[in-house]
């Protein structure tokens, strides 16, 4: 009887290796922006923004610097800096009030020279 070579061939010789694994990919975005690093202080800039829109409050639009600081303390506060957040949300509600009452004052008390409303 005869063999068939094609096996004394598989007999003889050793099995293949496995491959190693592939090493992992970074996906591959097209037309997205890779995401930002976390940051340390998350909420932070917001804070120091409501805290400096509160101030300009004071003297410059009161209702819109006043609205923007609040808004922006309770998202300073939502992302976790608390006391930055209610400190800058308690400075804009503050100082708000106080802009738009002095703007009141302001506007009886000082003479409107050179100003639209002195005009007519």
């Amino acid at each position: 009887m005869e063999q068939k070579p094609t096996e004394q061939a598989n007999q003889n010789t050793p099995a293949p290796t496995p491959l190693p694994p592939a090493p992992p990919q970074q996906p591959y975005y097209v037309g997205m922006v890779p995401a930002e690093a976390p940051s340390k202080n998350p909420g932070q800039a917001e804070g120091i923004i409501a805290i400096i829109c509160a101030v300009i409050s004071l003297l410059l639009i009161p209702i819109l610097f006043g609205v923007v600081g609040i808004l922006l303390g309770i998202k300073a506060k939502n992302k976790g800096h608390r006391t930055l957040g209610i400190t800058a949300i308690v400075l804009s509600s503050v100082f708000m009030v106080i802009g738009i009452v002095l703007g009141v004052w302001a506007n009886s008390r000082l003479p409107a020279a050179g100003s639209f409303v002195g005009v007519w």
